[in-house]
């Protein structure tokens, strides 16, 4: 059920989505639902922790290679699983965070640590960078996470939005060519 629910939040947003809607994707009667889970917030943060899993975070703490190379490509990799995920409904973690934080803080908290993983491992790879010469600025490894994560965020959100991927390529350009210079 919870693979088959990530599209339906992703698409509808967490408020919009209902438990109507996951049952109806995930094809199993509604009494299944509530056998599984107390409420559509702890399915939503179970999803939300799969998202996490599944963007790519292992691959990042892999010592061989040039980090900032890892970097990227984790970057490439997660702009086009959105992309074939369909850029219109942008970032599960980003929706999220917009979309039901503020009235739920259980799910605000899961958001929240989802953000704290994946800004740690990309400041992890950001410092081994660093380390090795590849990038030159020597702010704090874990501030430029934030900004990648959040600039990413803000990129993914922009491409939703007008339906173009020139926010994309923009983020990838200035991250790349200035900020992780």
């Amino acid at each position: 059920m919870v693979t088959r629910s990530a599209p339906v939040f992703l698409e509808r947003g967490y408020n919009a989505a209902s438990v109507n809607d996951i049952v109806q994707a995930a094809g199993v009667p509604k009494g299944s639902f509530y056998n599984h889970f107390v409420s559509k917030e702890q399915l939503a943060i179970e999803v939300l922790a799969r998202y996490v899993d599944d963007l790519g975070l292992r691959e990042l703490a892999k010592p061989e290679g040039s980090p900032l190379e890892q970097l990227r490509q984790h970057l490439e990799a997660n702009i086009a699983a959105r992309e074939a995920a369909g850029i219109q409904y942008g970032c599960l973690l980003g929706n999220f965070s917009t979309d039901a934080v503020a009235l739920n803080d259980q799910l605000r908290e899961a958001v929240t640590q989802g953000f704290a993983r994946w800004i740690g491992a990309v400041a992890t790879t950001i410092a081994r960078a660093q380390a090795a010469g590849e990038v030159g600025n020597d702010a704090d490894a874990h501030a430029l996470a934030g900004y990648v994560v959040a600039s990413f965020e803000g990129a993914i959100a922009q491409a939703k939005t007008l339906r173009t991927d020139a926010p994309i390529t923009d983020f990838l350009s200035v991250t790349f060519d200035t900020v992780l210079r």
